[in-house]
């Protein structure tokens, strides 16, 4: 048999199931090691103690093993204190198979012990003790099993049940809600209206195959007792006698836990009231972030799904014998959810993190009645459907942190969301003035994003205030920003910014009337076109004024009567007008030019009499004063463009740099000093028709 046995693939194979003594000074540490392999806590099908195997560092200071073996004798002896040891200190005794593996040297053997795994929980006993004591190897150790590992190693043997299929003998039948359990049985379609409440607390009758009865008889009285799954169920007051089965819920104005202020409050009841408690906290968070320049415009914060999955795992698969509370909290960029006990030894924390693990329940009775309420994944693949349901969404990935005695989800909030969060702080710095650190916010963002549109049009505000355009345009330029992947609304504010530069940088200037002039050949809303118009008219661009109404009118056939827009045709014509009578005056034109610029004036002043009648027409009570003003204007200049004879050419000729009175600039301001609205006039919806106007 020692020739057959190949020591070389054992020792290769991970420590766990491997452990090499190179004189075995203490033989009962090979015994227990011997006791470890047989109760296999793991599921690593047992293991190999090798006496005569020392291990060394090899040239890359890596673990490695040198046969130096076992002179007869003391092989023959370390043979025979274990085997006598795994016979009358281990209980059940084990009986390990033994081969000798000869060495290098023919003095000296190896000796190996090989234990396979077993369906019994074997204990050891010193001769010093009465008692035996549990051990396990965890990695390339072994260590006693105590606490919740004893509890795990018996209940896996078979020794002792499940904890959540264990009777909680402290408590009686009266402390279970009976119409909770009722309006339950009903949901997962298993009540029969024909039997009594008492059928289903009885002993002997499951609910199902799956699960066993709510109550047991009690071992230590006799008495019929709910089980521990019954009280976290549907108990009245579970904390009672399940103190952990609570939880903190937290918000945090903030990323952390500094903020001074928060809000938290303690989640109780039954376990079933507690899920739906923080389902609909949690389906809050789960807000839509809008961006109408994306591809994919709704995105949310959370998926609702994962938060589902990530919760519902906390409260079934935690350790309820601890006593410390599950604690879910939500912080402005991310939600932790924390369930107290760690993984079960056999599963592997690496492969769970990637959702790659084998389903493993903890307590299958409570996984059993989420699952047919459909709150849980029945195939016990939650994590894999968090992993999968925030990829989907555009979210980071989710971060598992995972020791001895939690495990920790924690799921990042969607990119724009936390976006939105940014700039909603580089706003609030704004309007306290600190414009030096919102710049810095704005360009940190820009920095990764440059056609951040919001960002752009925070940059525009912080320029506007701060009276210097000049770094926008630079970052624009520098950063060549194609202009048509803007908002047309960050256009319409910087092309305002640019117009009413004070910085005399002609190259701003130019660039914002390049911009303006963009602007108006595009399809507007109603916002955009009145700050366009607005932006046009101050810089006295009258002309491309009128082109946009024009373009206004002509996607928006409905607009035709509006009198608000046809006012503002009115006076972008007027303006237009003005400027001609300013040619027609000027004694350095030809005749021609000038009697041209009369002529054209003349077409002006009519096509705006016009708009300013029909307007009038479809005016209300509040925009009439303000048209009759501009008609009064209009019909002024249509006097002074009457006046064509030599005479009069002569006149306007001395006095052609003498600029045009308007009669409105003065009533104007007479009416604004009286807290009255000036002649543009209340603004108009697009959508609204003249009668929606009238108050």
């Amino acid at each position: 048999m020692a020739e057959t046995f190949d020591l070389d693939s054992i020792l290769d194979r991970e420590n766990e199931v491997v452990e090499c003594k190179e004189n075995v000074a203490d033989w009962m540490d090979l015994v227990r090691c011997l006791v470890a392999f047989a109760n296999d806590y793991s599921n690593r099908g047992g293991g190999y103690a090798i006496a005569g195997i020392k291990e060394i560092k090899n040239e890359h200071n890596f673990p490695a093993f040198q046969k130096v073996g076992l002179n007869a004798t003391r092989l023959q002896e370390v043979k025979g204190k274990v085997l006598s040891a795994c016979k009358n200190h281990v209980s059940p005794q084990l009986i390990p198979i033994v081969h000798e593996v000869p060495t290098e040297d023919p003095s000296k053997r190896i000796l190996v012990f090989v234990v396979p795994s077993s369906s019994a929980a074997h204990c050891y006993r010193s001769e010093a003790s009465e008692s035996g004591t549990y051990y396990i190897r965890l990695d390339s150790s072994t260590i006693e099993a105590r606490n919740e590992v004893l509890r795990r190693l018996l209940s896996k043997k078979g020794l002792i049940e499940p904890w959540d299929r264990r009777i909680c003998e402290e408590s009686s039948i009266e402390d279970l809600d009976i119409y909770s359990i009722r309006d339950f049985l009903q949901r997962i379609g298993i009540w029969n209206e024909r039997s009594s409440i008492e059928k289903y607390l009885s002993c002997d009758v499951q609910i199902s195959e799956l699960c066993p009865a709510l109550c047991g008889r009690s071992k230590i009285d006799g008495k019929t007792k709910p089980r521990n799954f019954s009280i976290l169920l549907f108990g009245k007051h579970p904390t009672k006698y399940i103190p952990g089965c609570y939880v903190y819920f937290s918000q945090y104005p903030g990323s952390d836990r500094t903020e001074p202020n928060a809000e938290r409050r303690e989640i109780t009841g039954n376990l079933v009231n507690q899920a739906a408690t923080l389902l609909s906290l949690l389906n809050v968070e789960a807000s839509i972030a809008y961006d109408k320049n994306d591809s994919n415009p709704n995105l949310v914060k959370y998926p609702i799904r994962a938060l589902q999955e990530a919760t519902i795992n906390a409260l079934v698969h935690r350790d309820y014998e601890k006593d410390q509370p599950n604690r879910l909290t939500v912080f402005t960029d991310r939600i932790e959810i924390l369930s107290e006990g760690g993984l079960p030894e056999s599963l592997d924390p690496s492969r769970f993190k990637s959702g790659q693990e084998s389903a493993f329940w903890r307590n299958q009775a409570l996984a059993y009645f989420f699952t047919r309420l459909q709150m849980a994944q029945s195939e016990g693949q939650g994590i894999t459907t968090i992993i999968k349901t925030m990829k989907d969404e555009g979210c980071p990935d989710p971060v598992f942190d995972i020791d001895l005695n939690r495990v920790k989800c924690s799921l990042p909030a969607h990119p724009r969301h936390t976006l939105i969060r940014k700039l909603r702080l580089i706003g609030e710095k704004i309007e306290i003035g600190k414009l030096a650190e919102a710049s810095e916010g704005v360009m940190d963002i820009l920095s990764r994003d440059p056609y951040n549109s919001k960002a752009i049009d925070l940059f525009c505000e912080i320029s506007e205030l701060s009276r210097d355009a000049s770094s926008l345009y630079k970052f624009l330029i520098d950063n060549k920003i194609d202009f048509d992947r803007l908002h047309v609304t960050v256009q319409v504010n910087l092309a305002g910014l640019f117009l009413a530069d004070e910085s005399s940088n002609v190259d701003v200037v130019d660039f914002g009337k390049k911009l303006l002039k963009s602007i108006a050949s595009m399809r507007l809303q109603e916002g955009e076109f009145r700050k366009t118009l607005r932006i046009l008219r101050n810089s006295r661009e009258d002309d491309l004024a009128l082109e946009l109404i024009d373009n206004i009118f002509r996607d928006f056939p409905n607009l035709a009567s509006n009198s608000s827009i046809l006012s503002d045709r009115a006076k972008a014509r007027m303006g237009i007008a003005k400027k001609l009578i300013d040619t027609a005056r000027d004694g350095s034109m030809r005749h021609e030019r000038r009697a041209s610029a009369w002529e054209r004036c003349r077409e002006y002043l009519y096509l705006a009499r016009k708009d300013l009648d029909l307007a009038l027409t479809n005016a209300t009570e509040r925009e009439r004063p303000y048209i009759e003003k501009d008609l009064e204007f209009c019909n002024y200049l249509s006097e002074i463009s009457k006046k064509t004879t030599r005479k009069t050419h002569h006149n306007h000729d001395k006095n052609k740099n003498r600029p045009l009175k308007d009669d409105r600039n003065s009533s104007n301001k007479s009416n604004a000093q009286n807290g009255q609205k000036t002649a543009n006039g209340p603004q108009k919806s697009f959508i609204t028709n003249r009668g929606s106007d009238k108050k």
